[in-house]
């Protein structure tokens, strides 16, 4: 049992390892419009249309290909290969998300002219230094620092806010699955300009949350950026005084 055990997780590993082949393709094609639509009912696809603001570039959908295969459909590939419009193409694979995950590191301040090691803890104490509250401060993993254990992360916030670091004047876009452009932490330094959907096709990068989907990564990544301060709220952004879209 314990020799089957093995043998089947090794195969599950392989598995989850394993390139998994989708049935959309990235084709670019020289031509006009009716090019494009000829290429792709010849073979079976439907257009789905042209890959964002990339001219030239339209997603292809094969219905009869899996959507989800370790296989890759070399004769379908084949066959479009050889259409003279056809520059380029490429079945397109799934991509998995990877947390990144960090060592916690300690970071200490050294002091030039005794050359003694300080902890950050006591000389960047945020409350006589940067005017900011808010009511979670002691579980924001990016701010928290200790007599023991200095900054985690290598993160030294509070020395950069100390001396005025705050993302005044920059402009930070996240690519992820969306941010709440209403959330209350976000809402003050949210920038239209700086947001888009490239699913939807519009403006508006609000997640969606319908079928129990799990999009709220993309609005926690824009709060450990440039959520507001002093919001009375949750949390503060690294880059507080950044805009964020």
């Amino acid at each position: 049992m314990g020799h089957l055990f093995t043998l089947c997780m090794g195969t599950l590993l392989q598995f989850c390892h394993a390139t998994i082949y989708t049935n959309d393709w990235a084709i670019k094609v020289r031509g006009d419009p009716e090019s494009v639509k000829r290429i792709a009912e010849k073979y079976g696809f439907t257009n789905m249309g042209q890959i964002g603001d990339l001219k030239g570039y339209y997603s292809f959908r094969h219905q009869q290909t899996a959507n989800r295969s370790t296989e890759f459909n070399k004769e379908v590939t084949n066959h479009l290969a050889k259409e003279t419009k056809v520059e380029w193409l490429q079945q397109q694979v799934v991509l998995r998300r990877v947390k990144r995950t960090s060592r916690r590191s300690h970071v200490h301040a050294t002091d030039t002219v005794t050359g003694h090691l300080q902890s950050p803890f006591h000389q960047f104490n945020l409350n006589h230094t940067v005017n900011v509250s808010w009511p979670l401060r002691n579980n924001l993993w990016y701010t928290s620092c200790s007599e023991t254990n200095g900054c985690q992360f290598g993160m030294n916030i509070l020395a950069a806010w100390r001396r005025g670091y705050t993302g005044k004047g920059v402009v930070v876009s996240v690519l992820d699955d969306g941010i709440e452009k209403e959330h209350p932490d976000l809402k003050p330094n949210y920038d239209p300009l700086a947001s888009c959907d490239v699913n939807e096709q519009d403006q508006d990068p609000s997640p969606s949350y319908s079928n129990n989907a799990a999009n709220s990564h993309g609005t926690q990544c824009a709060g450990t950026v440039a959520a507001s301060a002093n919001n009375s709220l949750c949390t503060v952004g690294v880059s507080f005084h950044a805009r964020i879209g």
